[in-house]
């Protein structure tokens, strides 16, 4: 064989120890998934999901030029967004 081609079968050779290495790390990590807990701002509005409880999530969706907060929930059994509460943020968190 040639040079070149040696040269190619060297690194095709690492490559592949590398990604088994990168596999075998990521199917033997006990990390559980996280999904997404981030508050997104966008507009007037500020988006926050959290978990209501362990079986129900929830969306608090806060309307900044009125200072409201209202929580949607899923209701499994119906399939339906519902709305959990509604609160003004003002009169609720003010001193």
């Amino acid at each position: 064989m040639n040079k070149p081609q040696n040269i190619a079968i060297v690194t095709l050779t690492i490559s592949a120890v590398v990604l088994a290495a990168m596999l075998t790390a990521s199917l033997l990590s006990n990390e559980t998934a996280q999904a997404g807990y981030t508050s997104v701002s966008k507009g007037d509005y500020i988006l926050v999901p959290y978990a209501w409880n362990d079986q129900r999530d929830a969306m608090c969706v806060i309307h900044i030029p009125t200072g409201k907060m209202i929580v949607y929930g899923l209701n499994v059994a119906t399939n339906a967004i519902e709305v959990i509460d509604s609160i003004e943020m003002e009169k609720t968190f003010s001193n």
